[in-house]
């Protein structure tokens, strides 16, 4: 490789060879070196189609190999990116460089580049949407740019367009009847850029997003679990936005959110996150609801948000992370509307029980604990909600305690 560096036409059969040789070989030694070799011809000849396409296919195979400081992380990144930017319409091209970005900790080791990645990740999207492999891998690598980052690179990403061009993979899934790890990865995407990030809440409606939650839903039905989830995940962001959860004040989809009350398919969070969503509704008063028009009474949805939160059980560990309790504390002393207490002060009890040295700091930092020892004694609470948080009360003790 070193030799034929300047010479295209003798290095694009020497890359081809190093591909078949880090794929298929054994015993190999100087991984380190071919990289950097690779990286020097792939930066020399960024125009050279298949040079890069033959050199990508290559780094693929070297790289797991290589132990990688965070410089040589960063090279190898930024040759990726460089060589998907220069040759979008090459679908091989594009494919080898996803799938060596998907052994990088995403989105740790992306940041330093987070918004050209996730532009670049949405363009190949939409040049590649027929591909059913490389749409696969775009989606998750989008996904995983969405989790455990904050609120402006959720913006970011929301102002490229990633949204609508998740929301019309879906369409496509839908129109063509396949439930599969796209359209679930798909909404789940949408779960997560959506948490705590109101304009992309805001984008994903402008963009009908309630309209194809509601086919996708009625088209496949909440027997596929995992799909329902991340639906109603996302729906739950929606839901704790005072300006937009009015949209959700309609007939067909109150229909939705009372009867997957009853769905404990697999785990409590297809459950858990439609009372969530409902919680949130009947805490904006009688005067908000009645205004939407909706057949369902707001005391009816209360009664049934408090039978199907005494169904859940207490101790169930959850597939969830918060990172903020500020949503469902506003819940707490809403005196008007006892199944939106009900439902934040159980899910107070069920996190700090079952993971108290993570959420026992949010219930104080965000001052949970005044409105808690209010709703433990006040004559306003039910038997229901006075356990509840108690129980709150007394695993935070234990977790003083302990510390």
């Amino acid at each position: 490789m070193e030799m034929y560096l300047e010479r295209p036409k003798t290095m694009h059969p020497v890359l081809n060879e190093s591909y078949q040789l880090y794929r298929f070989g054994t015993d190999l030694l100087r991984y380190v070196d071919a990289l950097h070799l690779v990286l020097r011809a792939l930066k020399m000849h960024l125009g050279n189609k298949d040079l890069q396409i033959a050199g990508s296919a290559s780094m693929f195979y070297i790289i797991r190999h290589v132990k990688m400081n965070r410089d040589t992380k960063r090279h190898v990144i930024l040759a990726l990116l460089d060589g998907m930017e220069s040759h979008l319409e090459e679908q091989v091209m594009v494919r080898n460089c996803c799938l060596s970005l998907c052994q990088f900790d995403i989105p740790q080791e992306i940041l330093f580049n987070y918004g050209r990645v996730a532009n670049l990740l949405v363009k190949v999207l939409e040049t590649h949407n027929a591909d059913a492999l490389t749409q696969r891998i775009v989606v998750f690598l989008l996904n995983s740019m969405a989790c455990h980052v904050e609120g402006e690179q959720k913006t970011e990403v929301g102002e490229i367009g990633a949204i609508e061009i998740i929301l019309k993979q879906i369409e496509r899934k839908l129109n063509a009847n396949q439930c599969d790890d796209v359209m679930e990865v798909g909404w789940s995407f949408l779960w997560n850029i959506t948490d705590e990030t109101p304009s992309n809440c805001e984008r994903f409606l402008r963009a009908s997003g309630l309209q194809l939650f509601n086919k996708c839903f009625l088209h496949f039905g909440p027997s596929h679990a995992e799909l329902v989830r991340n639906m109603m995940g996302l729906i739950g962001n929606i839901a704790e936005v005072y300006e937009l959860r009015i949209q959700l004040m309609k007939n067909t989809y109150l229909d939705i959110f009372c009867q997957l009350l009853d769905n404990l398919t697999e785990s409590i969070e297809i459950s858990y996150n439609s009372a969530g969503v409902l919680a949130h509704l009947v805490s904006d008063g009688d005067a908000r609801w009645d205004i939407s028009g909706v057949k369902i009474s707001r005391s009816d949805v209360n009664r049934k948000i408090v039978e199907a939160t005494d169904k859940w059980d207490l101790q169930a560990r959850r597939f969830i992370n918060y990172r903020s309790f500020k949503p469902i504390i506003r819940l707490l002393p809403q005196w008007h509307s006892e199944g939106a207490q009900q439902w934040a002060v159980w899910a107070l009890a069920n996190l700090t029980t079952t993971d108290s040295n993570k959420y026992c700091r949010f219930v104080i930092d965000e001052g949970g604990l005044k409105l808690l020892e209010t709703l433990a004694v006040d004559n306003r609470s039910t038997e229901g909600i006075k356990k509840l948080a108690k129980i709150v009360l007394k695993n935070i003790d234990n977790w003083y305690a302990f510390f």
